[in-house]
């Protein structure tokens, strides 16, 4: 699944900017992708039944000031706010279709 929504970032990312490149982030957590178009965008994939670890996705928006994220997970579709950052909870196959 991360592979496919790699893929996918890093196609929407080139109709944007021809030398797009998807970021990876990591501090004392860690977040999968970090989508750099006209903002931030961290994008977490979490696909199994509990996604609800989120710590690098909080720890990445307190560092970098971003209020928004995306949580690739299997089949949880809801938004959520977690210490001030609201998380956006997606299953894959529709993430994929939206991209």
């Amino acid at each position: 699944v991360e592979n496919m929504v790699a893929w996918h970032l890093i196609k929407k990312g080139l109709e944007l900017t021809p030398f797009f490149e998807p970021y990876y982030w990591k501090n004392k957590y860690e977040v999968d992708f970090v989508f750099d178009g006209k903002e931030l965008l961290p994008v977490e994939i979490k696909y199994r039944e509990n996604p609800r670890d989120v710590k690098g996705i909080i720890e990445f928006s307190k560092n970098f000031s971003i209020t928004k994220s995306i949580v690739i997970t299997k089949d949880l579709f809801e938004n959520e706010e977690k210490d001030g950052v609201k998380i956006q909870f997606i299953p894959a196959w529709l993430f994929l279709l939206i991209i």
